[in-house]
């Protein structure tokens, strides 16, 4: 099985829940010990006293260009949708905020 082969590759695989080490375990024994749960969460509780300033009309995109499907998605929404918003609600402003891999993107308005 390729995932068991895969698995057998590594020294430790990582999971974000003791219900996925445990499924994990079930189906792969052999790496009983090798998975550890790092959670992938945010501790709500944590950010109780922050006080946040709402931006109206800003989209915000978070994904790397590094991933190439993101930079498509953001040339595909900057060159067909984004103009149609703009249309509608002239301040719009849209930050990407993830690694732009120095790649261009079509030109628009309010972009950063």
């Amino acid at each position: 099985m390729y995932l068991s082969h895969l698995l057998s590759s590594f020294q430790t695989c990582t999971v974000v829940s003791e219900t996925e080490r445990q499924l994990l375990l079930q189906n792969f024994p052999k790496h009983l010990g090798t998975v550890e749960v790092i959670p992938n969460c945010v501790q709500v509780g944590e950010y109780a006293n922050h006080q946040l300033t709402p931006k109206p009309n800003q989209l915000i995109f978070s994904g790397s260009f590094r991933y190439h499907v993101n930079y498509e998605a953001m040339c595909w929404f900057v060159r067909e949708v984004y103009h149609r918003v703009l249309e509608q609600v002239p301040d719009v402003h849209l930050v990407i905020t993830g690694d732009n891999a120095d790649l261009p993107l079509p030109p628009a308005p309010n972009v950063t």
